[in-house]
């Protein structure tokens, strides 16, 4: 959009929307063949609509309000998925199962698709490394 004073002009054309400014439009390289100008063949010329800057200053609000509320639905998902969902904490001794497929689509262990395993038996937590990582104790 080109904002000129209080006006904007846009122009659309057959395929795309072209923004263009009043001098584009007295655009005089003229076509070979024909004799005119780019803009009469698209009809772009007789398109041209002036808008006032009072549809840009609503749609620059709802663009604000539209943000705003995106905001606040995404911190509310946030809050809800804080609430039920923490990082596992373990002790030493405690049994836990590993993870063993980060795709569902790869073969593990014979089978392959969305009935693979994802989950191998319990193994004995034997320290703790890290604040979620953990040392297990894995059969020979």
């Amino acid at each position: 959009m080109v904002v000129l004073g209080k006006s904007i002009f846009i122009c659309v054309s057959l395929l795309t929307i072209t923004v263009i400014m009043p001098v584009l439009v007295w655009h005089y390289l003229r076509h070979s063949t024909t004799g005119r100008t780019d803009l009469h063949l698209a009809g772009v010329a007789r398109r041209c609509a002036v808008i006032g800057l009072e549809i840009v200053v609503d749609h620059t609000e709802k663009v604000r309000l539209i943000r705003l509320w995106l905001k606040g639905t995404h911190e509310r998902q946030k809050r809800y998925y804080d609430k039920y969902h923490g990082e596992m904490e373990y002790e030493v001794g405690n049994y836990v199962y590993l993870k063993v497929s980060q795709l569902k689509g790869h073969e593990r262990f014979g089978i392959k698709g969305k009935l693979a395993t994802r989950f191998i038996s319990p193994f004995r937590v034997k320290k703790r490394i890290g604040k979620v990582a953990y040392e297990i104790e894995l059969p020979p």
